[in-house]
């Protein structure tokens, strides 16, 4: 299973496709959604996806039994800087 998470420092994602991700056709996935104020948390039985709103966005990764993939540090999940080249605007994580 792949799990594309996906943030920006703006207000939305540009839309210039990815010269990283190729496009291809996959089946449509269904997700539930929570919002429970402190934390939105995403999931489809198999993987769950943890965002920690009072951690900066801090993101962990879930099993379907709650075994942690992966999981930011809270004090610091990641940092933004945006960069000028040749009049592109380019915002590194």
């Amino acid at each position: 299973r792949i799990v594309r998470i996906r943030c920006t420092a703006g207000d939305e994602f540009s839309a210039a496709p990815s010269s990283i991700c190729l496009p291809r056709q996959t089946e449509a996935q269904t997700f539930d959604v929570q919002d429970g104020g402190k934390a939105l948390v995403v999931s489809n039985g198999g993987v769950k996806v943890h965002v920690d709103k009072a951690a900066d966005g801090a993101v962990t990764v879930l099993d379907g039994d709650d075994s942690v993939w992966v999981r930011e540090a809270t004090d610091c999940p990641r940092t933004f800087e945006e960069i000028i080249v040749r009049d592109v605007c380019l915002v590194m994580a």
